[in-house]
């Protein structure tokens, strides 16, 4: 949400605003996509060779888009292909847990689930914020109000996704 009211802050007027939609859009994404990720394996013969493949498929997908996101010159633009990519990139949880489900003995199955949900809080969500902050102050470049300017948002947003991917 910050990103999208630094980059965008005229369409969304406030903060909260900016909260609100994204917010929004990551909870319609995070349903369909995980919805639409076990249909897609379950159409493709539910076996670990087709949920690697709608991982792999949807990840690639949800990177150009988002990637193509970020350089929306409006927000009404940026919403509509961040939807779309970040609905791509929840495709992935339903085939992920199926693997994991489908690659242990079923007397591990909850450690493996749990160790999984651990490591990617651990190794994503946890370290990304502070890195991006800091690669976010390392650009050096700033608005007269002190805030980084819009270009910089979208270069470092695009490095994270290039990394993430």
């Amino acid at each position: 949400p910050k990103a999208g009211y630094a980059i965008y802050g005229s369409a969304l007027k406030t903060r909260g605003d900016a909260d609100f939609a994204l917010g929004g859009i990551t909870v319609v994404a995070g349903v369909v996509g995980t919805l639409l990720g076990g249909r897609a394996v379950d159409a493709f013969g539910a076996s670990r060779r087709a949920a690697i493949t709608v991982c792999a498929v949807s990840s690639v997908a949800a990177f150009a888009l988002l990637e193509a996101s970020f350089q929306a010159p409006t927000f009404a633009i940026f919403a509509c292909v961040f939807l779309i990519g970040e609905t791509l990139a929840f495709v992935v949880q339903a085939p992920v847990n199926a693997v994991i489900l489908w690659s242990v003995p079923p007397g591990t199955r909850p450690l493996a689930c749990s160790m999984t949900t651990v490591l990617v809080h651990a190794f994503g969500d946890v370290p990304t914020p502070p890195l991006f902050g800091a690669a976010l102050s390392a650009t050096g470049r700033r608005r007269a109000d002190g805030a980084p300017t819009p270009d910089d948002w979208r270069r470092v947003l695009s490095a994270f996704t290039t990394l993430m991917a």
